[in-house]
């Protein structure tokens, strides 16, 4: 997986890099291509620290269960590097939120979760680095967790309601390209993912 991760990685990161010398065709298949590529490098690493568990007894926590076939937004974050989303729950949103509805916010749970959703996520981003982009895509994170915690109930895809496969469809495929699209700020400057974004949407 690790050589199919470097691989990938030759190919994706310099289009991303220099996104004015590409269209959008080219520009989303090295999107797509950066989705995998993340995916496989640290599900790979998960996978390593597994197996060396098991070797010396250990029982390592499995960190990557099927990320990109969630529907929606709350679902991946509960399927990707699962060990960090715990401990962000455990020891940012969960007091975030208890405290808060200690106060007067009480009465509007869905803004007491969207307040720890955006502090948990702004934190996630600067943790892995101190970077505006990074920042950005922990706050894009944080406001898609907001956006999906007000919808009504009818809208959501929840595990009881048999949704029909054409919603499947077009709740996991609003799922995907949110993530997907997250990634430029992960992978680039944030300048750099601007131009990449202008340029897959139609602009620049």
């Amino acid at each position: 997986m690790s050589v199919l991760a470097a691989h990938l990685g030759d190919w994706v990161l310099p289009v991303l890099a220099e996104p004015a010398a590409y269209g959008a065709g080219p520009l989303w298949l090295a999107l797509y291509g950066y989705a995998a590529y993340i995916y496989i490098n640290f599900a790979g690493v998960s996978d390593i620290a597994i197996g060396l568990g098991a070797a010396f007894g250990v029982a390592v926590p499995e960190n990557f269960a099927r990320p990109y076939l969630q529907l929606d937004i709350q679902s991946f974050w509960r399927s990707w590097h699962i060990t960090l989303t715990r401990w962000l729950q455990a020891y940012i949103f969960m007091p975030i939120s208890k405290r808060l509805m200690r106060t007067r916010l009480r009465r509007h749970p869905k803004l007491v979760a969207s307040v720890g959703y955006l502090v948990t996520f702004a934190f996630c981003g600067v943790w892995h680095g101190d970077t505006a982009g990074l920042l950005l895509w922990g706050l894009y994170h944080g406001l898609g967790l907001c956006i999906y915690a007000v919808l009504p109930v009818s809208l959501k895809v929840l595990p009881h309601s048999r949704p029909s496969p054409l919603r499947r469809l077009v709740w996991w495929t609003i799922t995907f390209h949110f993530v997907t699209l997250g990634w430029l700020l992960f992978a680039c400057p944030l300048p750099t993912a601007l131009r990449a974004l202008a340029r897959l949407v139609g602009f620049g």
